[in-house]
């Protein structure tokens, strides 16, 4: 009786104590649901959390610019222009105080020893001016490679050095390696149209923002105030496919308005920009006219785009912005 009772209670220990093999495919199956639905739930949270660090580190690149712009206009008495003596309009020989040559230059090259770029700006003055100084054919020269401060990270094409031709896989004649990087800022020309009648109109010197071609505009010239005028916004780059796509080339601006900015129409407007050799792209509409001239600001940033002020404060303003407060925001003195 008692070698039975103990047989039985070792036989019902044993079985009782058997560990169970992995798990039911039933069981594989809700853990695998489980893990795809949360996966589905942060992803989203993740990329939103990268778009606000990038929205961030572009609104901060936007208010260095304006604070540099500040620190030029102390030292200079008045803001950077938004060109130089470019292939238009054609300007007078004292056009500016520059130890350069303003041929085909853009606002970039002016505050640069302002933005922690002396180094790069003496180079480019020893080189004779911004035309001669992206002659270069090495990729790697400072011509070539656009710096944080010219990027927006959320735009995958920041940066860019290609324009149509031998650097872009053209046929058309080329500097070796591209004719200088594009930057995704531009600076607020006014309100308006930039010229009429002909890309090589004196009316692109005559606009009512801060940074025009030959502009000279002083603090006390922005009767609107400091913090009710923009100065700075955002450009998104285009790929060139079958044409030279130039917005944003700081260097070699043969048209130096397509690194200015009009609040005419809301930001990523669907009326396309308008300057003489468009591109084809459909990310940033543009047609060819040679008879007038716009760019609006554009972004990769979702539903709106970073701008600055010129006392430097920086906003972000909506795509569906009242049309008529967006368009006084390009006036320095329209009495708004």
């Amino acid at each position: 009786m008692n070698i039975h009772s103990a047989t039985a209670f070792r036989y019902r220990w044993t079985t009782a104590g058997k560990n169970r093999q992995g798990f039911t495919l039933v069981e594989l199956l809700v853990v695998i649901a489980i893990i795809g639905t949360l996966v589905g739930l942060l992803l989203p949270a993740v990329q939103a959390a990268r778009e606000s660090a990038r929205m961030s580190q572009c609104a901060n690149n936007q208010k260095q610019l304006a604070l540099a712009f500040q620190v030029y206009a102390d030292a200079k008495k008045s803001f950077p222009p938004g060109s130089g003596n470019g292939a238009w309009p054609q300007s007078p020989s004292d056009w500016w105080t520059a130890p350069f040559s303003g041929y085909r230059s853009s606002w970039w090259q002016y505050p640069m020893p302002f933005l922690e770029l002396k180094s790069e700006y003496d180079t480019m003055v020893s080189r004779g001016g911004p035309w001669n100084a992206v002659q270069t054919n090495s990729a790697s020269d400072f011509t070539k490679q656009a710096p944080p401060a010219a990027r927006c990270p959320s735009d995958p094409l920041n940066g860019k050095n290609k324009t149509w031709g031998a650097a872009a896989g053209g046929t058309a004649s080329d500097v070796a390696s591209g004719q200088g990087f594009h930057g995704n800022y531009v600076v607020n020309a006014g309100s308006t149209k930039f010229y009429n009648g002909s890309a090589n109109s004196a009316d692109s010197q005559k606009l009512n923002g801060v940074c025009f071609s030959l502009s000279k505009i002083m603090p006390k010239d922005i009767i609107d105030g400091l913090s009710k005028t923009l100065v700075v916004s955002e450009l998104r780059l285009v790929e060139d496919a079958t044409k030279d796509d130039m917005r944003g080339r700081y260097w070699n601006a043969y048209d130096p308005s397509l690194s200015w900015f009009s609040t005419l129409y809301p930001p990523n407007t669907t009326n396309p920009d308008r300057y003489q050799w468009s591109s084809d792209a459909m990310l940033a509409p543009a047609v060819a006219n040679s008879s007038d001239g716009v760019i609006s600001a554009r972004s990769a940033h979702p539903g709106g785009v970073n701008a600055a002020f010129v006392d430097g404060s920086v906003t972000f303003i909506s795509d569906s912005v009242d049309s008529t407060v967006y368009n006084a925001y390009g006036s320095r003195n329209g009495g708004n």
